[in-house]
């Protein structure tokens, strides 16, 4: 018995050929029942005549499933997007004809696309959120060849599972690679550490937002063989953490601290934090610099204090600055590369508040790596893709000024303002990237030098982490945009791979 598990990665240049590691996470499930297992990264990068000899290799009698991890693909823009459905839609073919009996489904952020009209045909089931406990009775169902289980609804006519609350113990669960996965030392995978947030942002409606403090947290044994293991086996020392928010507690980061600290290597990792918990707790400070963090994202929203109060976000704009100075300059130094969030159209933000935040950003004393601005995203419900969780901004629009007055998804015009439409806030996002731009804080901060990490590693010569850590962002940005603008670098990264993938031929 076997399963094929393909993912993709943007074209842009600014994902650097990063890979989505969700998918191991599935992985790791099949191949613990028994179920080989290839993943597939890239496949949007492979011609008709790949594609094909794809399916041959690893599709055959016994094969059971053929999975799409679908992260960020309702980011890219319209024409990648449809690209990469078409090229989905093409294998889904290719492994019907070699194999009618062979299960296609679909998982992730962007998995809702396959309900749409124009590409409802391509897959039998989609998973959403954190679905081991679903798509492990799916792989027993189709192993055992028996009824598969119950959806929690049918979405033009594909199955859809959803379920939250699961009989699946994510705190001793672990990512195991293997030899088919061809990682090397320089790989960057995701570690998951925890999962949710203990807080209700009105605008997010991420899964397991609001959950308990101390609920989804893995268990310090089950993380340090992860990590181990991928260093006996691969060298592999970097990461990015995958938890919400990483220090919502001291507790947890003392757990953490102390698995990481004791480790026979240094470990390096990039995560999601709360400045204003940071604020609170000044005593976690410390503890993330000393147990490996080089990137920091703090998802800041906005400086002015009715607007981020209004959103969940309580720390005071001056004082948030202020720390975010504090950490650069006393606490963490250059070797920590920081992140800021930013969302423009915000109810309540005045345009006096978007313009200091503009002075902040072009501020050469401002020592933040990275500014990473959005405008509002705010979903209509009426016509929307259908979802089984919503931000409170979109169940109780009417109470936050939201409407849209031409039913179109996106489209939202907002009572309150100062800003009152998305165009609106498009306009002013524009002020935010060109200072952004002008700064040279596009690239380093947050996730972003981790992200890049194995594409710049794959050329002869390159720089060490120390080193690109050791550079200050026009340094840093210079280098990028030298490799963004070499093609050949990326085109050589993607046909090894695809050299590993197509012709060794590990298993049939």
């Amino acid at each position: 018995m076997n399963a094929l598990l393909l993912a993709a990665t943007s074209k842009h240049k600014s994902f650097y050929l990063s890979k989505s590691f969700g998918i191991q996470r599935v992985a790791s499930e099949f191949r613990d029942r028994g179920v080989k297992t290839q993943v597939v990264h890239y496949f949007n990068y492979l011609s008709d005549d790949e594609l094909v000899e794809l399916v041959n290799t690893y599709c055959n009698k016994d094969t059971l499933l053929v999975g799409f991890s679908t992260v960020w693909w309702e980011k890219y823009d319209e024409e990648e997007k449809t690209y990469v459905m078409e090229q989905a839609r093409k294998l889904a073919n290719l492994v019907r004809e070699k194999n009618s009996s062979i299960k296609i489904i679909a998982g992730g952020g962007s998995c809702k696309l396959f309900i749409e009209d124009q590409w409802k045909d391509i897959v039998d089931a989609i998973f959403e959120g954190m679905s081991e406990d679903d798509f492990i009775k799916y792989l027993e169902a189709c192993k055992g060849n028996i009824l598969m289980p119950i959806p929690n609804t049918v979405i033009n006519g594909v199955d859809t599972y959803n379920n939250i609350t699961t009989d699946f113990n994510f705190n001793k669960s672990s990512t195991k690679y293997v030899d088919e996965d061809y990682m090397v030392s320089t790989e960057v995978p995701s570690l998951e550490v925890a999962r949710g947030c203990i807080f209700r942002c009105k605008f997010c409606s991420f899964q397991l937002n609001g959950k308990k403090k101390f609920d989804y947290i893995k268990e310090q044994r089950a993380l340090k063989d992860e990590v181990m293991q991928n260093y006996e086996s691969y060298g592999i020392t970097n990461y990015l953490l995958s938890d919400d928010t990483f220090n919502d507690s001291t507790y947890k980061l003392q757990m953490i601290h102390e698995v990481f600290t004791e480790l026979p290597f240094q470990l390096n990792f990039a995560t999601f934090l709360r400045l204003d918990l940071l604020n609170a707790h000044p005593e976690q400070i410390s503890l993330l610099k000393e147990m490996g963090m080089i990137g920091a994202y703090f998802g800041i929203e906005s400086f002015h204090k009715k607007a981020a109060s209004n959103i969940g976000k309580g720390l005071d704009g001056e004082r948030a600055k202020e720390l975010l100075a504090q950490l650069k300059d006393e606490y963490w130094g250059h070797r920590i590369k920081i992140a800021a969030g930013l969302i423009v159209g915000l109810p309540h933000e005045t345009y006096d508040s978007y313009d200091k935040t503009v002075e902040w950003i072009l501020d050469e004393n401002n020592k933040v790596d990275q500014v990473v601005p959005f405008p509002l995203t705010v979903i209509n419900l009426n016509n929307a893709r259908p979802h089984p969780w919503e931000s409170e901004f979109q169940l109780n629009a009417d109470k936050y000024g939201f409407y849209w007055p031409d039913n179109h998804p996106f489209n939202w015009h907002n009572d309150i303002g100062p800003v009152k439409s998305f165009v609106e806030a498009k306009r002013v996002y524009k002020s935010y990237e060109e200072a952004v731009s002008k700064t040279a804080r596009w690239k380093q901060g947050g996730f972003n030098l981790l992200k890049a990490f194995p594409l710049i590693s794959s050329q002869d010569n390159s720089p060490s982490l120390e080193e690109l850590l050791e550079m200050n962002r026009y340094k840093y940005t210079k280098y990028m945009k030298n490799i963004e603008n070499s093609p050949s670098i990326s085109e050589k990264y993607i046909e090894d791979y695809k050299r590993q993938i197509l012709y060794t031929r590990r298993f049939t």
